[in-house]
Protein backbone atom coordinates (compact mmCIF):
# COMPACT_ATOMS: atom_id res chain seq x y z
CA UNK A 1 0.00 0.00 0.00
CA UNK A 2 1.05 3.68 -0.70
CA UNK A 3 0.41 5.96 1.75
CA UNK A 4 0.02 9.68 0.87
CA UNK A 5 0.37 11.94 3.81
CA UNK A 6 -0.20 15.29 3.88
CA UNK A 7 0.29 18.18 6.48
CA UNK A 8 1.16 21.30 7.26
CA UNK A 9 1.53 21.32 10.85
CA UNK A 10 2.52 19.39 13.69
CA UNK A 11 5.88 17.78 12.64
CA UNK A 12 6.61 15.41 15.49
CA UNK A 13 3.37 13.46 15.47
CA UNK A 14 3.36 12.83 11.23
CA UNK A 15 7.28 12.18 11.35
CA UNK A 16 6.67 9.59 14.36
CA UNK A 17 3.38 8.25 12.17
CA UNK A 18 5.16 8.02 9.10
CA UNK A 19 8.13 6.21 10.28
CA UNK A 20 5.65 3.42 11.70
CA UNK A 21 3.71 2.94 9.07
CA UNK A 22 6.67 3.03 6.68
CA UNK A 23 7.80 -0.14 8.07
CA UNK A 24 5.00 -1.79 6.69
CA UNK A 25 3.74 0.66 3.92
CA UNK A 26 5.46 2.71 1.40
CA UNK A 27 5.10 6.21 2.57
CA UNK A 28 5.36 9.50 1.02
CA UNK A 29 5.69 12.55 3.52
CA UNK A 30 3.96 16.18 1.58
CA UNK A 31 5.21 18.69 4.19
CA UNK A 32 6.23 22.29 4.11
CA UNK A 33 10.75 22.03 4.79
CA UNK A 34 10.38 24.93 6.73
CA UNK A 35 8.10 24.01 9.28
CA UNK A 36 9.43 20.30 9.73
CA UNK A 37 12.39 21.87 10.90
CA UNK A 38 14.78 19.37 13.33
CA UNK A 39 12.17 16.66 13.02
CA UNK A 40 13.32 16.01 9.67
CA UNK A 41 16.68 14.40 11.07
CA UNK A 42 14.37 11.83 12.59
CA UNK A 43 12.21 10.72 9.27
CA UNK A 44 13.28 6.94 8.77
CA UNK A 45 14.83 6.90 5.47
CA UNK A 46 11.91 4.51 4.46
CA UNK A 47 9.92 7.56 4.25
CA UNK A 48 9.80 9.94 1.35
CA UNK A 49 9.68 13.74 1.83
CA UNK A 50 8.17 15.82 -0.57
CA UNK A 51 8.38 19.48 0.08
CA UNK A 52 5.13 21.37 -0.62
CA UNK A 53 5.06 24.95 -0.69
CA UNK A 54 3.97 26.74 2.78
CA UNK A 55 2.53 30.53 2.08
CA UNK A 56 0.47 32.27 4.60
CA UNK A 57 -3.11 32.52 4.16
CA UNK A 58 -3.73 36.13 2.45
CA UNK A 59 -0.65 35.34 0.47
CA UNK A 60 -0.81 35.70 -3.38
CA UNK A 61 1.05 32.45 -3.54
CA UNK A 62 -1.78 30.73 -0.76
CA UNK A 63 -4.21 30.12 -3.92
CA UNK A 64 -1.11 28.38 -5.98
CA UNK A 65 -0.29 25.89 -3.69
CA UNK A 66 -3.49 24.21 -4.20
CA UNK A 67 -3.22 22.87 -8.17
CA UNK A 68 0.58 21.94 -7.19
CA UNK A 69 -0.44 20.21 -4.56
CA UNK A 70 -3.02 18.24 -6.84
CA UNK A 71 -0.37 17.67 -9.53
CA UNK A 72 1.91 16.41 -6.78
CA UNK A 73 -0.49 13.57 -5.55
CA UNK A 74 -1.10 12.77 -8.83
CA UNK A 75 1.74 12.15 -9.75
CA UNK A 76 2.65 9.89 -6.77
CA UNK A 77 -1.01 7.99 -7.55
CA UNK A 78 -0.90 6.91 -3.76
CA UNK A 79 -3.64 4.07 -2.62
CA UNK A 80 -5.16 6.47 -0.31
CA UNK A 81 -4.72 9.98 1.08
CA UNK A 82 -4.48 10.55 4.95
CA UNK A 83 -4.50 13.73 6.87
CA UNK A 84 -5.18 15.17 10.06
CA UNK A 85 -8.18 17.06 11.09
CA UNK A 86 -9.99 18.84 7.74
CA UNK A 87 -7.81 22.56 8.82
CA UNK A 88 -5.89 22.27 5.86
CA UNK A 89 -7.93 23.92 3.64
CA UNK A 90 -5.36 24.01 1.20
CA UNK A 91 -5.54 20.33 0.78
CA UNK A 92 -9.32 20.60 0.90
CA UNK A 93 -9.57 22.55 -1.81
CA UNK A 94 -7.14 20.49 -4.05
CA UNK A 95 -9.96 17.32 -3.53
CA UNK A 96 -12.14 18.46 -6.25
CA UNK A 97 -8.94 17.43 -8.22
CA UNK A 98 -8.51 14.17 -6.59
CA UNK A 99 -11.81 12.64 -6.29
CA UNK A 100 -10.83 9.03 -7.32
CA UNK A 101 -8.03 9.28 -4.62
CA UNK A 102 -9.42 7.82 -1.06
CA UNK A 103 -9.28 10.42 2.01
CA UNK A 104 -8.76 9.24 5.60
CA UNK A 105 -9.04 11.78 8.11
CA UNK A 106 -7.96 11.44 11.58
CA UNK A 107 -10.31 13.88 13.49
CA UNK A 108 -8.31 14.88 16.83
CA UNK A 109 -11.46 17.35 18.44
CA UNK A 110 -14.83 16.47 17.32
CA UNK A 111 -15.65 20.42 18.00
CA UNK A 112 -13.76 23.62 18.89
CA UNK A 113 -12.77 23.69 22.64
CA UNK A 114 -14.50 26.82 24.50
CA UNK A 115 -13.22 29.90 23.65
CA UNK A 116 -11.41 28.42 20.42
CA UNK A 117 -13.35 30.77 17.65
CA UNK A 118 -12.78 29.08 14.09
CA UNK A 119 -12.25 31.10 11.30
CA UNK A 120 -14.79 31.07 8.32
CA UNK A 121 -11.96 28.72 6.33
CA UNK A 122 -11.06 27.03 8.86
CA UNK A 123 -15.14 26.14 9.61
CA UNK A 124 -15.32 25.33 5.70
CA UNK A 125 -12.57 23.39 5.80
CA UNK A 126 -13.81 21.07 8.42
CA UNK A 127 -17.21 20.74 6.80
CA UNK A 128 -15.91 19.82 3.50
CA UNK A 129 -13.33 17.29 4.95
CA UNK A 130 -16.53 15.44 6.86
CA UNK A 131 -18.44 15.26 4.10
CA UNK A 132 -15.34 14.08 1.31
CA UNK A 133 -13.84 12.41 3.71
CA UNK A 134 -13.90 8.37 3.09
CA UNK A 135 -13.10 7.17 6.22
CA UNK A 136 -12.13 9.05 9.85
CA UNK A 137 -9.97 8.21 12.95
CA UNK A 138 -10.82 9.50 16.08
CA UNK A 139 -8.59 8.74 19.45
CA UNK A 140 -11.09 7.20 21.77
CA UNK A 141 -15.27 5.62 22.01
CA UNK A 142 -16.26 8.46 23.73
CA UNK A 143 -14.76 11.13 21.34
CA UNK A 144 -16.55 9.05 18.54
CA UNK A 145 -19.75 8.84 19.90
CA UNK A 146 -19.15 12.67 19.91
CA UNK A 147 -18.56 12.83 16.47
CA UNK A 148 -21.77 11.03 15.60
CA UNK A 149 -23.59 13.07 17.69
CA UNK A 150 -22.25 16.20 17.02
CA UNK A 151 -22.12 15.55 12.80
CA UNK A 152 -24.46 12.63 12.17
CA UNK A 153 -21.23 10.59 10.89
CA UNK A 154 -22.15 6.62 11.04
CA UNK A 155 -20.34 5.19 13.78
CA UNK A 156 -18.89 2.59 10.41
CA UNK A 157 -17.34 4.73 9.15
CA UNK A 158 -14.84 5.65 11.96
CA UNK A 159 -11.74 3.91 13.39
CA UNK A 160 -10.12 4.31 17.00
CA UNK A 161 -6.54 5.15 16.47
CA UNK A 162 -5.24 6.44 19.90
CA UNK A 163 -2.86 9.20 19.59
CA UNK A 164 0.50 8.59 19.48
CA UNK A 165 3.43 8.65 22.12
CA UNK A 166 4.89 11.61 22.28
CA UNK A 167 8.64 12.03 23.05
CA UNK A 168 11.55 14.34 23.38
CA UNK A 169 14.56 12.08 25.35
CA UNK A 170 16.39 12.54 21.57
CA UNK A 171 16.99 16.15 22.37
CA UNK A 172 17.98 15.13 25.59
CA UNK A 173 20.88 17.88 27.21
CA UNK A 174 22.61 16.80 30.22
CA UNK A 175 23.90 20.01 31.01
CA UNK A 176 20.44 21.58 30.97
CA UNK A 177 19.69 22.33 34.50
CA UNK A 178 15.44 22.64 34.58
CA UNK A 179 14.03 25.11 36.79
CA UNK A 180 12.90 22.27 39.38
CA UNK A 181 13.14 18.69 40.03
CA UNK A 182 10.26 16.51 41.47
CA UNK A 183 7.54 19.02 40.67
CA UNK A 184 3.83 18.85 38.98
CA UNK A 185 4.16 19.64 35.30
CA UNK A 186 1.09 21.44 33.32
CA UNK A 187 3.24 21.85 29.86
CA UNK A 188 0.97 22.90 26.26
CA UNK A 189 -0.70 25.62 24.74
CA UNK A 190 -1.93 27.28 27.50
CA UNK A 191 -5.62 28.08 26.94
CA UNK A 192 -8.83 28.79 29.03
CA UNK A 193 -9.94 25.07 29.21
CA UNK A 194 -6.55 23.92 30.31
CA UNK A 195 -8.08 24.93 34.09
CA UNK A 196 -5.00 26.97 34.94
CA UNK A 197 -7.04 28.87 37.77
CA UNK A 198 -8.04 25.46 39.17
CA UNK A 199 -5.03 24.05 39.49
CA UNK A 200 -3.48 27.73 41.22
CA UNK A 201 -6.40 27.54 43.50
CA UNK A 202 -5.60 24.16 44.63
CA UNK A 203 -1.92 25.20 45.39
CA UNK A 204 -3.34 27.45 47.90
CA UNK A 205 -5.34 24.44 49.37
CA UNK A 206 -2.21 21.91 49.68
CA UNK A 207 -1.75 20.61 53.17
CA UNK A 208 0.88 17.88 53.11
CA UNK A 209 3.29 18.67 49.70
CA UNK A 210 6.41 19.72 50.84
CA UNK A 211 7.85 23.36 50.36
CA UNK A 212 10.32 22.24 47.71
CA UNK A 213 7.14 20.47 45.43
CA UNK A 214 6.75 22.92 43.23
CA UNK A 215 4.13 24.00 40.11
CA UNK A 216 5.60 24.23 37.15
CA UNK A 217 3.07 25.89 34.40
CA UNK A 218 5.09 26.10 31.09
CA UNK A 219 3.80 27.06 27.72
CA UNK A 220 2.49 29.89 25.86
CA UNK A 221 -1.02 30.48 24.33
CA UNK A 222 -3.92 33.19 26.24
CA UNK A 223 -3.33 35.95 28.14
CA UNK A 224 -1.42 34.88 31.49
CA UNK A 225 -1.87 37.73 33.28
CA UNK A 226 -5.16 37.27 35.33
CA UNK A 227 -3.36 34.12 36.59
CA UNK A 228 -0.10 35.68 37.51
CA UNK A 229 -1.81 38.25 39.54
CA UNK A 230 -4.08 35.68 41.48
CA UNK A 231 -1.03 33.96 41.78
CA UNK A 232 0.57 37.06 43.80
CA UNK A 233 -2.42 37.28 45.49
CA UNK A 234 -2.71 33.83 46.90
CA UNK A 235 1.34 34.14 47.79
CA UNK A 236 2.14 31.47 45.99
CA UNK A 237 5.11 32.92 44.07
CA UNK A 238 7.47 30.48 45.82
CA UNK A 239 5.28 27.00 44.94
CA UNK A 240 4.24 28.00 41.32
CA UNK A 241 6.89 28.55 38.42
CA UNK A 242 5.38 29.94 35.73
CA UNK A 243 7.32 29.69 32.38
CA UNK A 244 5.23 31.24 29.69
CA UNK A 245 7.05 31.45 26.23
CA UNK A 246 7.47 28.99 23.72
CA UNK A 247 9.60 25.95 25.29
CA UNK A 248 12.01 24.48 23.25
CA UNK A 249 12.13 20.48 23.22
CA UNK A 250 15.92 20.11 25.45
CA UNK A 251 13.75 21.92 27.91
CA UNK A 252 10.76 19.75 27.28
CA UNK A 253 12.95 16.87 27.43
CA UNK A 254 14.01 18.18 31.31
CA UNK A 255 10.82 19.24 32.77
CA UNK A 256 9.39 15.63 32.17
CA UNK A 257 12.48 13.74 32.70
CA UNK A 258 12.32 15.96 36.48
CA UNK A 259 9.08 15.76 37.07
CA UNK A 260 7.46 13.70 39.72
CA UNK A 261 3.94 14.05 38.22
CA UNK A 262 1.68 15.26 35.11
CA UNK A 263 -1.01 17.22 36.00
CA UNK A 264 -4.30 18.16 33.24
CA UNK A 265 -6.97 19.62 35.30
CA UNK A 266 -9.03 20.46 32.16
CA UNK A 267 -12.52 21.56 32.00
CA UNK A 268 -12.98 19.87 28.90
CA UNK A 269 -11.14 17.80 26.78
CA UNK A 270 -10.78 15.27 23.74
CA UNK A 271 -7.53 13.93 23.53
CA UNK A 272 -4.43 15.17 25.34
CA UNK A 273 -0.33 15.38 23.39
CA UNK A 274 0.90 16.02 26.90
CA UNK A 275 -0.76 12.88 28.42
CA UNK A 276 0.80 10.82 25.98
CA UNK A 277 4.44 12.30 26.61
CA UNK A 278 3.46 12.05 30.37
CA UNK A 279 3.32 8.23 29.23
CA UNK A 280 7.00 8.23 26.79
CA UNK A 281 8.36 9.46 30.28
CA UNK A 282 6.76 7.03 32.57
CA UNK A 283 5.03 9.73 34.64
CA UNK A 284 2.11 9.12 36.63
CA UNK A 285 -0.78 11.54 35.88
CA UNK A 286 -3.95 13.11 37.97
CA UNK A 287 -6.37 14.53 35.68
CA UNK A 288 -10.12 15.78 35.30
CA UNK A 289 -12.74 13.42 34.42
CA UNK A 290 -13.76 15.22 31.03
CA UNK A 291 -13.11 13.43 27.36
CA UNK A 292 -11.21 10.84 26.75
CA UNK A 293 -8.65 11.80 29.52
CA UNK A 294 -10.11 8.39 31.15
CA UNK A 295 -8.65 6.25 28.63
CA UNK A 296 -5.32 6.93 29.46
CA UNK A 297 -5.70 8.47 32.99
CA UNK A 298 -6.69 5.19 34.45
CA UNK A 299 -7.63 5.59 38.00
CA UNK A 300 -4.79 4.27 40.23
CA UNK A 301 -3.05 2.52 37.22
CA UNK A 302 -1.32 5.39 35.62
CA UNK A 303 -2.92 8.09 37.47
CA UNK A 304 -5.64 9.77 39.57
CA UNK A 305 -8.56 11.42 37.97
CA UNK A 306 -10.16 14.46 39.55
CA UNK A 307 -13.67 16.56 39.09
CA UNK A 308 -13.14 19.49 36.55
CA UNK A 309 -12.98 22.35 38.11
CA UNK A 310 -12.46 21.04 41.83
CA UNK A 311 -9.66 22.77 43.57
CA UNK A 312 -10.23 21.29 46.87
CA UNK A 313 -10.09 17.53 44.97
CA UNK A 314 -7.05 18.11 42.85
CA UNK A 315 -5.18 19.84 46.00
CA UNK A 316 -5.81 15.99 47.65
CA UNK A 317 -4.36 14.36 44.77
CA UNK A 318 -1.49 16.24 44.23
CA UNK A 319 -0.95 15.85 48.08
CA UNK A 320 -0.82 12.03 47.59
CA UNK A 321 1.28 12.40 45.19
CA UNK A 322 3.71 14.55 46.46
CA UNK A 323 4.11 12.80 49.69
CA UNK A 324 3.71 8.81 49.11
CA UNK A 325 6.68 7.35 46.95
CA UNK A 326 4.98 4.25 46.98
CA UNK A 327 1.99 5.22 45.02
CA UNK A 328 3.76 7.57 42.50
CA UNK A 329 6.06 4.63 41.72
CA UNK A 330 3.51 2.23 40.82
CA UNK A 331 1.35 4.90 39.18
CA UNK A 332 4.45 5.72 36.99
CA UNK A 333 5.52 1.94 36.36
CA UNK A 334 1.52 1.32 34.85
CA UNK A 335 2.03 4.71 32.88
CA UNK A 336 5.31 3.72 31.11
CA UNK A 337 3.81 -0.15 30.83
CA UNK A 338 0.36 1.52 29.26
CA UNK A 339 2.50 4.05 26.65
CA UNK A 340 4.56 0.80 25.54
CA UNK A 341 1.75 -1.36 24.73
CA UNK A 342 -1.41 0.92 23.97
CA UNK A 343 0.26 4.41 22.59
CA UNK A 344 3.33 2.91 21.27
CA UNK A 345 3.42 3.69 17.03
CA UNK A 346 4.90 0.44 16.22
CA UNK A 347 1.25 -0.81 17.93
CA UNK A 348 -0.49 1.59 16.17
CA UNK A 349 0.41 1.26 12.79
CA UNK A 350 -1.36 -2.00 11.66
CA UNK A 351 -4.61 -0.36 13.16
CA UNK A 352 -3.82 2.54 11.21
CA UNK A 353 -3.18 0.50 7.81
CA UNK A 354 -7.10 -0.69 8.55
CA UNK A 355 -8.22 2.36 8.56
CA UNK A 356 -6.23 3.07 4.89
CA UNK A 357 -7.91 -0.27 3.83
CA UNK A 358 -11.88 0.62 4.90
CA UNK A 359 -11.02 4.53 3.13
CA UNK A 360 -10.11 2.62 -0.08
CA UNK A 361 -12.88 0.23 0.09
CA UNK A 362 -15.32 3.06 0.92
CA UNK A 363 -13.60 5.65 -2.26
CA UNK A 364 -14.43 2.64 -4.56
CA UNK A 365 -18.06 2.17 -3.38
CA UNK A 366 -18.57 5.67 -3.67
CA UNK A 367 -17.26 5.58 -7.74
CA UNK A 368 -19.19 2.41 -8.45
CA UNK A 369 -16.02 0.03 -8.75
Amino acid sequence: MHVALVSFWFAEYCVLQANALAEHARVSLLFPTETLGDQRSRLSPRVEHIDVPHHGRWSPGYLMTIPRLARLIRRLNPDVIHTHSAGHSRLMLAMPLLRRFPLLLTVHDPTFHPGEEASRLSAWAHRLGRRRADHFTLHSESLCQTFHEVWGIDRERMTILAHGLLDYSHRHDPDLVPPARGHALLFGRLQAYKGIPVLIEAAARLRSAPPEFKIVIAGRGDDMTANRARIAELDLEDRIIFLERHIDEPLVDALHRHARVVVLPYLEASQSGPATTACAYGKPLIASRVGALPDIVREGETGLLVPPGDPDALAGALDRIATDDALAARLAEGSRRFGETHLSWDVLAPRHLEACERAIAARRRALGH
